[in-house]
């Protein structure tokens, strides 16, 4: 007998719910203060970066993790252009 399609979903998400829950979590208290920047970056957007860097570091992310982020979207924008 064929599984309903509600029964397979529920058997191919739930692991990854469960490792999301279990093994990601801790990631995002720091990291997603990342994602802001990064998508003001993406989008050259740069008027707010001053707020958004001093605000990720106040969350405790490292300034080696913030620079890092930054050369590793280099490749994704072609060149970065600095003040």
């Amino acid at each position: 007998m064929k599984k309903n399609i509600l029964a397979q979903y529920e058997q191919l998400i739930t692991p990854f719910i469960t490792d999301v829950n279990q093994h990601c979590r801790a990631h995002l208290k720091q990291d997603h203060a990342l994602i802001p920047i990064i998508a003001c970056i993406t989008q050259g957007v740069t008027s707010s970066l001053t707020e958004l860097v001093e605000q990720a570091l106040a969350a405790h992310v490292q300034p080696e993790i913030l620079l890092e982020t930054v050369y590793q979207l280099t490749p994704v924008l072609g060149q970065l252009k600095v003040k």
